[in-house]
């Protein structure tokens, strides 16, 4: 079934080395810690987090995270 998906080569790669991959027209914007990752899905705002960095870059996520963390400190939802 890998070979027919094409998957073979995935199987023969560490993680490190997925990991060291980098896509063509991949571009770095910034990087999550475990805690921002975390309060993300507990607010369900992965599409909110992708539209920031769309719209705005690595600033913009920013801006949506500082928004959780005071829903969150609030004690309510991210309101949609």
């Amino acid at each position: 079934m890998k070979a027919a998906l094409g998957l073979d080569s995935v199987a023969e790669k560490t993680d490190a080395e997925l990991a060291a991959e980098v896509e063509h027209g991949a571009v770095w914007v910034g990087e999550l810690s475990p805690e921002a990752w975390a309060l993300i899905v507990r607010h369900e705002a992965r599409a909110a987090v992708l539209n920031a960095v769309v719209a705005g870059g690595w600033e913009a996520v920013e801006a949506v995270l500082v928004r959780l963390w005071a829903v969150e400190a609030r004690g309510r939802p991210l309101a949609a």
